[in-house]
């Protein structure tokens, strides 16, 4: 700990003392409020105060919370406080660690505007470990952003993503998840529609719109069989997709056609061997 951290804590134990300890052993407290400090991700221990009156209300908050967490929860809110709605920007309207927990999550995703802060913090390593909810031989990621800092970071072009809170981000949060594709082919992103009957929509890391089959011609044992729910998300994404490269599993064309049923008459059609068991597997679900 740093001389100028040493002397903060020292003076946040004499007024954590004066305030609410009077008669405690002051060799006690500066032990307290050192954690406190370790875990306060700021220079200027911004939220100690805060530390120490959770603390205070449930003294063995610190006990249940893994403190690495913690830091980082509030490493997240000190970089985006400015742009969470004004009666949120105050630590001190959060009564405990999963009140301000609850609150990040909530607007995480919302945010089309980057924090400076949090951009500076994440690594592409950082962001696929903490997100990723597909992974193929190790080369194929796919991603569930969090945020527009997660989606900045792997394609390293703010400029389109963001563009001061009116960039592609938004328009893609607002069509439905935002997914990020990591493969031998480039980093592309797209939305993941929350409505059947919409279709989604597949960029390249310069807005360029691009389509599945590009990546997966790098990966041509990716098959039903041994990635079913890869290939589900990617025709979540673009119902076309078993029809422009041939599927022949009856299962990807049903996903197809309950997300976006007109895809049909955008000039394609089932494999002739496979209408009987679709149209049976159609009947069975109207039963």
């Amino acid at each position: 700990m740093s001389a100028k951290k040493e002397k903060l804590v020292s003076d946040e134990t004499f007024q954590f003392v004066h305030h609410y300890h009077q008669g405690s052993a002051k060799r006690n407290m500066y032990k307290e409020i050192q954690m406190l400090a370790d875990i306060d991700p700021t220079g200027k221990l911004s939220y100690v105060k805060w530390l120490a009156g959770v603390m205070k209300r449930d003294q063995q908050c610190l006990e249940k919370v893994d403190k690495i967490r913690l830091s980082e929860l509030l490493s997240e809110f000190h970089g985006v406080k400015h742009l969470l709605p004004q009666d949120l920007r105050d630590i001190n309207n959060y009564q405990s660690f999963s009140d301000l927990d609850k609150t990040l999550r909530g607007y995480r995703s919302e945010r089309p505007k980057a924090s400076r802060f949090l951009l500076k913090k994440l690594t592409i390593d950082s962001v696929i470990k903490e997100t990723a909810i597909h992974v193929y031989e190790e080369s194929l990621f796919v991603l569930k952003a969090r945020s527009v800092e997660d989606v900045i970071v792997c394609t390293q072009n703010e400029q389109l993503f963001c563009k001061r809170g009116r960039g592609l981000y938004e328009r893609l949060n607002n069509l439905g998840d935002v997914l990020i594709f990591i493969s031998s082919n480039g980093v592309h992103v797209g939305a993941s529609p929350r409505h059947p009957g919409d279709k989604g929509v597949l960029f390249d890391c310069f807005g360029e719109f691009s389509v599945f089959e590009d990546i997966l011609d790098l990966y041509p044992n990716i098959c039903w069989d041994n990635s079913s729910e890869l290939l589900t998300t990617m025709i979540k994404i673009d119902p076309t997709l078993p029809f422009d490269i041939e599927m022949e599993d009856a299962e990807a064309y049903m996903i197809a056609l309950k997300q976006f049923p007109l895809v049909l008459e955008e000039d394609r059609s089932i494999p002739d061997h496979l209408l009987e068991e679709i149209n049976l597997n159609i009947e069975l679900e109207n039963i």
